[in-house]
């Protein structure tokens, strides 16, 4: 397995989301760093495959559809490593924030203008989030972690990556009480004050420490974080690993709750969660990054898996995140399913290039791979 913001590989994506407000209702983001390929063919709405599972005569409620239609497109430029889109992040306003190889560029969908804003630091915007009060968190893949102000547009906190460049953060996710989790490429997971940059806890859980970084390992010795997330207004940090496990991370009381171990085998398969994302009810989901690229819904109470999600011929789940009505956006490389988490069935298909997703207010979505990035309005109807 890649991980992401590395020059001159293809980046795996992770993802981390939360509610930015009432502002916003339920505006989704996504911390993800994509695939460095060049774009192929624009994606497309289809039709949904009959390969898809059909609802079970337990689902009582009628399915969600959704009805996509292609906005927009935004083309990154050129960085010093290449053409990238990386992460996309959305402000209140719906206006996407895109990194790039390049920087970050805040993309006015109606006029089309772009605004770029210049990252420190050679290899651009890897990983951006947004948190409270409009403050952004960019990594810029060289170790560092930068927390801008949307307002002023400064950098007003420098959070350097403990491990150094070469342990630099791939995931980042804002956490309740104003703090920020960082994971390091290679393993190391750290809380962060927003307002001060300054080291709340290391994360270690049941790792081990390589050089200046703790990292958690598998006995095989394949592991490094590469995905977390919290749950809208929750202290439990969610840490996504390679060695194929989830582990629950009480952030009060700073003790490893729980680990779920991915159903689709044992840490030598290599099986590895690349993407995590909490939807309502208490419910993860954790991807599978390598075929058959199941993705998990956990019930984080019982601990226990309450259904499998499997597209036909999936390469794995290289992001995933939750919108409206228990809405799952699940990007495989080739194509967006929109599933149903209720019913488990899917509400639309977007066929197409696309390693990472981001749901915005307003009823848009985004979805992205190589440079371009394409964002989409939906609506949804139950029937």
């Amino acid at each position: 397995m890649r991980l992401p913001g590395r020059p001159g590989t293809r980046g795996r994506a992770v993802v981390a989301v939360m509610r930015t407000g009432a502002a916003a209702g339920l505006a989704l983001l996504g911390v993800i760093g994509c695939d460095t390929a060049s774009p192929g063919a624009q994606p497309k709405v289809a039709a949904v495959p009959a390969t898809f599972p059909a609802a079970t005569p337990a689902h009582v409620a009628a399915p969600w559809r959704a009805a996509v239609r292609l906005a927009a497109t935004f083309t990154a430029t050129r960085g010093l490593f290449g053409y990238a889109v990386n992460s996309v992040a959305f402000l209140p306003d719906g206006t996407p924030v895109v990194g790039t190889n390049s920087g970050i560029s805040l993309w006015d969908t109606t006029t089309r203008k772009i605004t770029a804003l210049t990252v420190p630091g050679e290899r651009g915007a890897q990983s951006v989030a947004l948190g409270p009060g409009g403050i952004l968190a960019v990594n810029d893949g060289n170790g560092s972690t930068y927390l801008w102000s949307t307002v002023t547009r400064k950098v007003i906190v420098t959070i350097p990556s403990p491990g150094g460049e070469s342990h630099g953060p791939v995931s980042v996710a804002f956490g309740p009480g104003g703090t920020l989790a960082t994971a390091d490429y290679d393993g190391g997971t750290y809380l962060w004050s927003a307002s001060t940059g300054k080291m709340i806890a290391t994360v270690l859980g049941v790792g081990e420490v390589i050089g200046r970084s703790p990292v958690m390992v598998s006995p095989e010795g394949f592991g490094g974080q590469v995905s977390v997330a919290f749950p809208p207004g929750g202290s439990v940090l969610a840490i996504g690993t390679g060695d194929g496990s989830t582990y629950l991370w009480d952030t009060t009381t700073r003790k490893l709750t729980a680990t779920l171990t991915d159903p689709a085998g044992p840490p030598a398969t290599h099986s590895s969660v690349v993407s995590i994302a909490f939807g309502p009810d208490g419910i993860l989901a954790a991807g599978d990054g390598d075929p058959p690229g199941s993705t998990y819904l956990w019930n984080i109470t019982t601990r226990t898996v309450i259904a499998t999600l499997t597209a036909p011929a999936s390469q794995g789940a290289t992001s995933l995140a939750f919108g409206p009505h228990g809405i799952l956006a699940i990007a495989d490389g080739t194509r967006t399913s929109l599933w149903d988490t209720t019913t488990r069935t899917v509400a639309a298909v977007i066929t197409g290039p696309s390693t990472s997703v981001a749901f915005g207010p307003h009823g848009t979505i985004a979805t992205w791979a190589g440079r371009n990035c394409y964002l989409w309005d939906i609506t949804y109807h139950q029937g």
